[in-house]
């Protein structure tokens, strides 16, 4: 692909990417009709939890959007890099290790969002 449709389908990648993740589930469990599935989602969704809840969750998308953003950016640069020698080479270990990183990281985070909603806290007496 020449260079400027590349880098156009590059930056629409990442902002795309970048709002999907970050922006369209915060518009979308603000929906008072919102399908949200947590453990114990009768405590967390309850109406004095709900806000909270739902600006914990956005906050932690928010903070998600960075590791796909991160991979496109890292499969960027080893593009760039693949191009700079002749003939152009992608590195397969390199791209391999950016797959695994980034499948580590979604994993990391599907564990903290269930380990951050796993427990009810004990009531006050």
């Amino acid at each position: 692909m020449p260079r400027t449709p590349y880098m156009g389908v590059m930056v629409a990648l990442v902002v795309v990417v970048g709002l999907v993740i970050a922006i369209v589930p915060a518009m979308a469990l603000r929906r008072p009709d919102a399908r949200i599935h947590l453990p114990h989602r009768d405590y967390w969704l309850a109406p004095e939890r709900r806000d909270a809840t739902i600006a914990i969750l956005t906050a932690m998308m928010r903070r998600f959007a960075y590791v796909p953003l991160a991979f496109l950016v890292y499969a960027h640069w080893l593009v760039v890099r693949a191009n700079g020698v002749s003939p152009p080479l992608l590195d397969a270990r390199a791209i391999r290790a950016g797959i695994f990183l980034f499948v580590i990281a979604t994993l990391l985070f599907v564990i903290v969002m269930i380990a951050r909603f796993r427990s009810v806290p004990a009531r006050r007496r």
